[in-house]
């Protein structure tokens, strides 16, 4: 009986340890947006907004950029926008992220201007890139 028992336990010992060697992980998924920022031509990088969160810029010849899920969302276009001009990095975020950058003042101490997003909203552009005004 005890032989049996034993004989039992190590089948079961055996049978997991195969199993468990037959089994792989789950295949990671890869961001549909960076996928479709390489298939544009695109490369991407990551960047941080001043708040830390990150957000990645699909950029394409010439300086034409576009924030990834803009691009996918169809939010910017397909080869980007051209982002040389635009002075502070609250204008430029508004721009590759689908919004419609205006000045709003001009001074020795910098630029200030408003993000008209896609759906309508509209924030401070500074406090869109600090991430206090969000779509």
């Amino acid at each position: 009986m005890r032989k049996s028992i034993l004989a039992t336990v190590a089948l079961s010992l055996v049978a997991s340890a195969a199993l468990a060697q037959g089994r792989t992980s789950a295949p990671q998924l890869a961001n549909p947006a960076s996928q479709n920022c390489v298939t544009l031509g695109g490369a991407l990088e990551m960047e941080r907004r001043p708040d830390g969160g990150q957000y990645g810029v699909c950029v394409f010849t010439d300086n034409y950029q576009c924030e990834e899920w803009a691009l996918f969302r169809g939010e910017c276009p397909k080869n980007g926008l051209r982002v040389t001009g635009y002075v502070t990095p609250a204008g430029r975020y508004c721009a590759i992220t689908g919004g419609r950058y205006t000045v709003v003042t001009e001074s020795a101490a910098g630029e200030t201007g408003v993000c008209s997003l896609p759906g309508g909203k509209t924030c401070a552009a500074a406090a869109y890139y600090a991430g206090t005004c969000s779509r």
